[in-house]
């Protein structure tokens, strides 16, 4: 093998080298990325879960007080209360006349 050749060889060697690296690379960004969007997606998806499970009484109580400090506001300003409307989306709250719904929002006075 004279240089040329041994040049030759090196040149190839290091093409083949390079595409396979790129390959690697290139495979490693396709799979990775989405599969990292997909983790990060079910693991917030499972956080907001667990943390709506385990604060929504809390929540539920404070929307309670909240409607019930309104109430006493509107009753004591005599404010007519049918101009403020409320939209919930649960119709579990004491104090309050539902009137109707529309998709996941209920309408209440």
């Amino acid at each position: 093998m004279d240089i040329c050749s041994r040049g030759l060889f090196i040149f190839i060697f290091g093409v083949i080298l390079h595409f396979n690296f790129f390959q690697g690379v290139l495979s490693i960004v396709i799979v990775g990325i989405p599969s990292t969007y997909l983790f990060l997606v079910w693991m917030i998806t499972r956080r907001r879960n667990y943390f709506g499970k385990k604060y929504d009484e809390n929540i539920k109580r404070a929307v309670q007080i909240l409607i019930d400090y309104g109430i006493d506001k509107i009753r004591e300003e005599n404010f007519n209360s049918e101009h403020f409307p409320l939209r919930l989306r649960h119709n579990d709250y004491n104090g309050l006349i539902y009137e109707k719904m529309v998709k996941m929002n209920i309408y209440a006075f």
